[in-house]
This record gives structure tokens, C-alpha cells and sequence, in this order.
């Protein structure tokens, strides 16, 4: 008798009376996407063209997530450039803490391990948070310090990150629902005038997402200046130097299935490098969750 009240006990928890409550099971859900990305440059820059390769990977279980994103960038030069080719890898991982249904809390990291000695071993750390209302707003803030102690003399970037985000609309309508985005990122660079760059530098940004059935649309763009900015999260950062003038991106992302979607993005953005200058990037990426 005692040895079946044990295995009982060991599979939940055993009251009086000998009922028992099973234990709650938290779901762990993954998410894996790779993805690849090619850029073409034109205009007044001694780039040619480049390639990304990445992998991103998440793991949420309860109210904790973990997010890891691998990425190796390749960039080759035009023959009037004293150089032929850059590779870059780049490390990020984010940690997300939920408090209740309404706040988040995030913290992250980001590596740079770069053929740029000025920008190599550079480090990028992270805090944000974030109050929501599921399907209805959010608004929150992210603060990025980047440190760049190989360039001369050392780099040390302070940038703010405030966004709000409004859902609207009927998903089950013949047109879907919507999201919009608005955001302000506020640049202050230490050291700026040794490398001949300004203090500080702003941008706004605006982005507009179309749920309709399995298809997601997102056309977004934005105005200002930028330098070493930390974008999409803390996932991406712009560390060669360019100050970015604006931008337009479009993305369409189809739902193969509950579990499965396939992405395509295109995405136009004005720079200074040699002279004014432009890129056009394409990037495609299937997403998996398990």
C-alpha cells in the first residue's frame, strides 16, 4: 500500500480523502528561423554588394523567454577600395521576463566580431520594458550603450529607444486588422567630435501591419539621421560608421501553416559614405515553432 501511494504522490499531489491533483504543465514553446539576406549597394560608397546568413532561436516557458541570434555578414568593396572584403559575426541574446498579463521586462547582450578593427570585439548591452494590453496598445522604451574600446579614441554611444503601438480593426473582416507602430530614437555619442561626428543624432519611425486570413503585410519607413544605431530590437546594429539619412521597408509573410511561415522583405535605405549613397536589401527567412 505504501509503495502505490508513493507512485500515486510522485505523479501529483495526494489529499486527503486519496484524491489527486495532477501537477500543471508548463508548454515550452521553441522558434527557430533562418534566414539569408543580400545587399546591394549604389552611389557614392565603395561598397559593392554583401550577404547575410543567420539563425535566430527562441525559447519561451511560462513567463520567461530566451532569445539567441547567430549571424555572419559578408561585404565586398569596389576595386577602388583599399579593401577587398569584410566579415562580420554577430552574437545577440535577450532575455524577457513577463510580470503578470500586462508588463515585460527584457535585458540582452549583442557581439560584434568584426574584420573592421575599429568596430571589432565591440559590445552592445541592452534594458527595455514594456507595458501592453493584448490586441489593444502598447508603449514602452529601450536603452542601448554600445562600446567600441578599439577605435581611437574609444567609442562609448548611448541611444533611446520610446515606442507606442495601436491594434485596430476586425481580423475576420474581408480586409483584416491592423497594427500601427510609432518610434523615436535619440543617438548621444561620447567622443563624437575626435571621429567628426555629432553629438546627436534623432530619427522617427513609422510602421503599419495589415492580419488578413494567413497573410501578414508590414510597410514601414522613417526620417532623421542615424550613426551606430541599434535596431530591430537589439538584433541589428549599423557599426561601420555610415550616418543614415531614412528609409522605407515591405514585407509580406504567409502562414504555411499553424506552426510554419515564410517571409520575403525588401528594404531601401539612404546613407553618406564616400558621398550620398543607397543600399537595397532583400531578405528571405522560414519560421518554425515546435
Amino acid at each position: 500500500m505504501k509503495k502505490s501511494l508513493m507512485a500515486i504522490a510522485s505523479s501529483g499531489l495526494l489529499l486527503a480523502g486519496g484524491s489527486v491533483v495532477k501537477p500543471i504543465v508548463i508548454p515550452t514553446i521553441t522558434t527557430v528561423m533562418p534566414y539569408s539576406t543580400y545587399i546591394k549597394y549604389g552611389g557614392g560608397t565603395t561598397k559593392n554588394h554583401g550577404f547575410v546568413a543567420g539563425l535566430y532561436t527562441s525559447v519561451k516557458k511560462g513567463l520567461n523567454k530566451a532569445e539567441l541570434n547567430l549571424e555572419h555578414t559578408k561585404i565586398y568593396y569596389n576595386g577602388s577600395s583599399t579593401r577587398s572584403k569584410l566579415d562580420q559575426s554577430d552574437l545577440t541574446f535577450i532575455y524577457t521576463r513577463y510580470q503578470g498579463y500586462n508588463l515585460l521586462y527584457k535585458a540582452g547582450f549583442h557581439y560584434i566580431a568584426s574584420g573592421d578593427t575599429q568596430t571589432d570585439n565591440g559590445k552592445v548591452f541592452m534594458l527595455g520594458a514594456s507595458y501592453y494590453k493584448y490586441l489593444k496598445y502598447n508603449v514602452g522604451a529601450n536603452l542601448y550603450y554600445s562600446d567600441y574600446h578599439n577605435s581611437t579614441p574609444s567609442l562609448h554611444i548611448w541611444q533611446l529607444n520610446p515606442h507606442a503601438g495601436y491594434n485596430f480593426g476586425n481580423y475576420y473582416s474581408s480586409i483584416g486588422s491592423f497594427y500601427l507602430q510609432a518610434d523615436y530614437n535619440y543617438i548621444h555619442i561620447n567622443n563624437a567630435t575626435s571621429h567628426s561626428l555629432n553629438n546627436n543624432y534623432h530619427s522617427f519611425g513609422l510602421s503599419l501591419s495589415n492580419y488578413n486570413g494567413p497573410w501578414t503585410t508590414t510597410i514601414s519607413g522613417w526620417i532623421g539621421k542615424r550613426v551606430y544605431m541599434v535596431d530591430n530590437g537589439g538584433f541589428t546594429v549599423y557599426n561601420l560608421g555610415e550616418e543614415y539619412k531614412g528609409g522605407i521597408k515591405l514585407s509580406t509573410q504567409y502562414a504555411i501553416s499553424s506552426t510554419s511561415s515564410i517571409k520575403a522583405q525588401y528594404e531601401y535605405s539612404k546613407f553618406k559614405d564616400v558621398s550620398n549613397a543607397h543600399s537595397n536589401t532583400f531578405l528571405l527567412s522560414y519560421t518554425h515553432t515546435f
